[in-house]
């Protein structure tokens, strides 16, 4: 049996900033891990961020993975190899409903039969709990079925506003286990070494059983695709990002700048990114052509594509 690591949280929350520095610690461990990454439109970007030789990392695009993507996903677990030390990570999108793809996950008897515990951290923003407007709902629910929960952005907050959030979340979800990158990597260890015996299985925290009459909350969001010149300048680029209206929530992007031929960067912002937009250097060339994709609501395409444009 595989253990299953399932990540959510709210757009920006630091999923996939957690897979980074999990992965490298999994296989100094002697374990394996496959990632699957579910991401709106193109999923290949963030995932070329975790790439490394000899490293599985599967894209998926969809708004919902357990809903547009859910045959590909079960056509990637299927795909993974029988063998001894090994884990899957699973990052639903950050609008996802991870209660909804508990109960698809654990009704495929092909899932069940080969991948267990399947365990749910839901990464929580300190600075950004339920400052979400019509938002506070979905990131509500990705709390309550969460076996295992991860505050993150605490050095953004002072110790008034950390106390509110672990009393919130204490309410919330009472079943749920504090945790942090260390204790998980504990975790998955102790699972992918004694696999019959897993020490904390999953456990649901809100007793789903149906979906959730909230679950079309995770369908309100769009995403839209910007191709981008073969170089932009980077200081234009992030200086446009960063002017973007606060409708649009996420963004990220396979860009080359002038200057840097050579190079190619992740340039990403959430609204959690007080500083700005940031551009991380690609430990290996991709293999995709430049674009950004915005994450929000109320996107006009046409308006953001000339803008992408100019950015040459």
């Amino acid at each position: 049996m595989t253990p299953i690591l399932l990540l959510s949280g709210f757009l920006g929350a630091g999923k996939t900033s957690l897979l980074r520095e999990m992965l490298p610690r999994l296989e100094e461990s002697g374990i394996t891990p496959h990632v699957i990454l579910n991401d709106h439109q193109n999923a290949r970007i963030d995932a070329s961020s975790l790439q490394a030789p000899g490293r599985a990392v599967k894209p998926l695009t969809g708004n919902c993975v357990c809903c547009d993507s859910l045959d590909s996903l079960r056509e990637a677990l299927a795909a993974i190899p029988d063998a001894p030390r090994q884990v899957v990570l699973l990052e639903a999108s950050g609008s996802a409903d991870p209660g909804t793809l508990l109960i698809q996950l654990s009704a495929a008897v092909e899932v069940r039969s080969r991948f267990a515990p399947i365990i749910q951290v839901t990464l929580v923003n300190a600075r950004r709990w339920q400052k979400r407007f019509w938002h506070n709902e979905l990131e509500r629910l990705q709390v309550r079925t969460a076996s295992h929960l991860m505050v993150t952005w605490t050095d953004q907050v002072d110790e008034a506003r950390r106390s509110e959030v672990l009393a919130a979340l204490e309410k919330l979800n009472p079943r749920a286990t504090l945790c942090d990158a260390a204790a998980l990597l504990g975790l998955l260890r102790r699972c992918a070494d004694e696999p019959a015996l897993p020490p904390e299985p999953a456990r649901s925290g809100s007793g789903y059983f149906a979906m959730s009459p909230a679950h079309e909350l995770a369908h309100d969001f769009v995403a839209t695709t910007l191709a981008l010149p073969p170089a932009v300048h980077r200081e234009k680029m992030l200086r446009w990002i960063d002017s973007l209206p606060p409708e649009i929530l996420r963004v990220k992007a396979i860009a080359r700048f002038h200057g840097e031929p050579d190079k190619e960067f992740l340039v990403e912002k959430t609204d959690e990114h007080k500083w700005g937009a940031t551009a991380l250097l690609l430990a290996q060339p991709s293999g995709l052509e430049p674009a950004i994709i915005l994450i929000g609501v109320q996107l006009d395409h046409s308006s953001l594509q000339a803008q992408a444009a100019a950015l040459g």
